[in-house]
């Protein structure tokens, strides 16, 4: 109510406030406070749905995008697993037509590879492995696009070989254990190669 209250008597504040909600969202989140969490995250929609996209259509859509993927994310840890996919694949969805309007857009790109992996997590319940395996290799495409732009960005190169190491458990799930060692190998790869380029990642060197 109190930011109900805010927005409406200083809507000029409007984004701020959905920005506040959202990094309140974040912090409940992250401390395990998930019912918290979430009735943050549904005040920063409501807010930033209120603010509208403005100027800024890109900027709205990718933020709007990743609340989807945060709520997506949280009701997943709340043990919802079915509402979680459907908020994921709504984040995905909006990322989605906005990149495909946009080619290569790498918030978009960044918004969709985070809702892919985010997604194959909350699929590991279904009795059919090969949805979580999709959303894996989605997830793997876009990390390795992002990462081929450029070859010196560490975190993109770590984000490639975490998807490796997500399709290689998706596929030893099935016993598809020669793929699964060929992705392991793969992510394997990548994090040598990042080891010898920098050898004070202490990331990297745990990882490997």
């Amino acid at each position: 109510a109190e930011w109900a209250e805010l927005a409406r008597t200083a809507p000029q504040d409007r984004q701020a406030i959905a920005e506040g909600q959202e990094a309140l969202g974040n912090v409940m989140f992250w401390s395990n406070r998930l019912d918290a969490a979430k009735a943050y995250y549904d005040q920063a929609l409501a807010t930033e749905l209120a603010v509208g996209p403005g100027k800024d259509p890109h900027r709205y859509q990718m933020i709007l995008a990743g609340i989807d993927r945060e709520r997506g994310s949280t009701e997943g840890w709340r043990g919802h697993p079915e509402q979680a996919r459907a908020l994921l694949h709504q984040s995905i969805d909006r990322a989605q037509r906005w990149l495909d309007a946009h080619p290569g857009d790498t918030a978009a790109m960044t918004q969709l590879s985070d809702a892919w992996v985010d997604l194959g997590d909350n699929m590991d319940d279904l009795p059919d492995k090969q949805p979580m395996i999709d959303a894996y290799a989605k997830f793997r495409q876009i990390a390795a696009q992002l990462a081929a732009r450029d070859p010196d960005n560490a975190p993109a190169l770590r984000e490639l070989a975490l998807a490796d190491q997500k399709v290689g458990d998706a596929l030893a799930s099935v016993h598809r254990n020669a793929d699964a060692l060929a992705s392991y190998a793969r992510a394997r790869g990548v994090e040598t190669a990042m080891a010898a380029h920098d050898p004070g990642d202490q990331n990297v060197r745990t990882d490997l």
